[in-house]
């Protein structure tokens, strides 16, 4: 399954809407863009969003293995964070 089981995304919905307040994010689909397509979606969000990640999922996140691609589209990090479960 490449989507996230409801629970899951339940959570990573709850960690996005603290980072990015002013936004939907139970309103997104899976092509909605983040990168490059959301002005407040940084670097400094994207760190943000990686610790919150590492502590809501417990499990750690190996840097040298990211790719931005893997943040383009709520439909790409919602895959990401599966991975990262999987693993």
């Amino acid at each position: 399954m490449t989507t996230l089981e409801q629970t899951q995304q339940q959570r990573l919905e709850a960690i996005l809407q603290q980072l990015l307040p002013s936004h939907a994010i139970a309103q997104w689909q899976d092509d909605t863009g983040l990168i490059g397509d959301i002005a407040e979606f940084d670097s400094m969000t994207l760190t943000n969003l990686l610790t919150s990640i590492e502590d809501v999922f417990n499990v750690e996140i190996d840097e040298s293995a990211l790719s931005l691609d893997d943040f383009a589209t709520w439909g790409s990090l919602k895959q990401y964070t599966r991975r990262l479960l999987d693993a």
